[in-house]
């Protein structure tokens, strides 16, 4: 009997440790060792295939961001050894990524970025420069209509409590419609630039999610707070370690407060001169985007406006950890402009489709404006995230978030998944639906809690016995 106890308590302790383990997934890559020494983690690459860019082509000194290998939970300890290497060569440090990517942000001649790809801790090498980025929206194409969204049944749930991170080309605070109870609900300002805002894209954005005025249209979630982070110029267009640093002051700010926090991004990179993967290989963007889920920040990104064509959605909107968004019209048609999936290595993208043509929303100076774009199909499933996130919190994790919104999609086009339409039509009523059917995470950490427990007083009550009557 003796044996059978300890058998059946250890069981108990591996299956309660299992289930703590499995209700931490998305912090596993926080808790990695590396053996000492991160020289643990070694590229293989050639240093020329680390390259993102033809050298050829650069000028004597330029800036650069040299992801490395490590994960970004155990950066700082990888980046130490790195960048004394890096000051040896003659490169100039010029800043540091650890939030939700890896990476070293340096100034220096082609030959010494050639000798910097050699170290072996060295990943990528992307040029810091004005990429082909672009807001993923555009004006007036087709007659205007109010934003659209079905509401039925989370009536209840607004986005209370919930902290929206736009980013973007920044928002007008000021703006009538970004005003709740005499107040704005701009509540947090991250900007690269002398002003809040540079464009008219991101006030857009944020009226969709957030609106409190009934002759623009109430927005999708109007109790939420909004954060802007302004990395985009007026032309749209961002630098690498721009975007990186507006994402990783979401990821520091989520540390640093308690509460449930959403990144929306209507913003994407096409694939022409860029390297991405997809979900095998994933350029440092996507990687960024999949760090902020890690942390437990849910992500909606822009799928991208460079349909019709197949494999064209944009980075970020590739990333394995983001919902990616398409955009339909009135009538739920799939829109022109709309990116098709797959990704680069042949997985599902984009997720969902929603509302993005002619949308009607805010612009700075208590203005409106009407455009279309997968831009303003994001901010829609933004909202109704932040709806589910009202009611369900922190003990679900973005992934559950993500298929809550997939499984509760409206199937439009071919049956079944596609790469058009994904999932289908977001519907918010549906997703709750999905919600109410998963288990929260916090069920398994407890449940494992006391199991492990359970097991260590089944393991030990035998020994015991034999101790003290021997």
């Amino acid at each position: 009997m003796r044996k059978i106890a300890v058998a059946l308590g250890i069981l108990l302790i591996v299956a309660g440790l299992a289930s703590v383990a499995y209700s931490r997934l998305p912090e596993i890559h926080e808790s990695i060792s590396f053996n000492q020494s991160a020289s643990y983690y070694i590229s293989s690459d050639e240093p020329q295939d680390k390259l993102t860019f033809n050298i050829q082509q650069i000028p004597e000194e330029a800036s650069y961001i040299v992801e490395l290998t490590a994960p970004a939970g155990i950066a700082s300890q990888q980046q130490i050894g790195v960048m004394a290497e890096i000051q040896t060569i003659g490169a100039e440090i010029t800043g540091t990524y650890d939030q939700t990517v890896n990476a070293i942000e340096v100034t220096a001649g082609s030959d010494e970025i050639l000798t910097v790809a050699t170290i072996p801790q060295v990943r990528r090498i992307y040029r810091n420069e004005l990429l082909d980025t672009t807001i993923t929206g555009f004006g007036d194409v087709w007659p205007t209509f109010k934003m659209l969204m079905d509401d039925e049944g989370s009536i209840a749930y607004t986005g209370r409590g919930i902290m929206v991170f736009v980013i973007d080309t920044g928002i007008d605070a000021s703006h009538p419609a970004l005003q709740r109870n005499g107040m704005s609900i701009v509540k947090d300002t991250y900007t690269i630039f002398d002003t809040p805002f540079t464009h008219w894209h991101g006030t857009l954005c944020a009226s969709i999610i957030a609106s409190n005025d009934p002759e623009i249209g109430i927005g999708v979630a109007p109790d939420v707070d909004l954060g802007n982070v302004c990395v985009f110029n007026s032309n749209g267009q961002a630098k690498l370690g721009d975007l990186l640093k507006g994402i990783e002051y979401v990821a520091r700010w989520h540390r640093m407060h308690d509460q449930f926090v959403i990144a929306s991004c209507s913003w994407g990179i096409e694939h022409d001169g860029w390297k991405c993967g997809g979900w095998r290989d994933p350029c440092i963007i996507c990687e960024a985007i999949n760090g902020l889920s890690d942390v437990g920040i849910p992500v909606v990104v822009a799928a991208g406006n460079s349909g019709p064509y197949e494999t064209t959605v944009n980075s970020p909107g590739q990333a394995y950890k983001c919902l990616s968004v398409g955009a339909v019209d009135v009538s739920n048609a799939i829109a022109s402009f709309s990116s098709r999936g797959p990704t680069t290595d042949g997985q599902r993208k984009p997720d969902v489709v929603a509302y993005g043509v002619s949308i009607t929303g805010a612009a700075p100076d208590g203005k409106t404006i009407t455009a279309s774009g997968t831009s303003f199909a994001t901010p829609f499933v933004t909202g109704v995230l932040a709806k589910l996130a009202e009611k369900y919190g922190t003990s679900y994790t973005p992934m559950q978030y993500y298929d809550a919104i997939r499984q509760g999609a409206i199937d439009l086009g071919d049956p079944g998944y596609d790469y058009v339409y994904g999932y289908g039509m977001v519907n918010v009523t549906n997703a709750f639906s999905s919600m109410n059917e998963m288990t929260p995470m916090e069920t398994y950490y407890s449940a494992g809690v006391v199991l492990t427990l359970i097991g260590l007083l089944v393991t030990a009550s035998p020994l015991m016995v034999r101790r003290k009557y021997g």
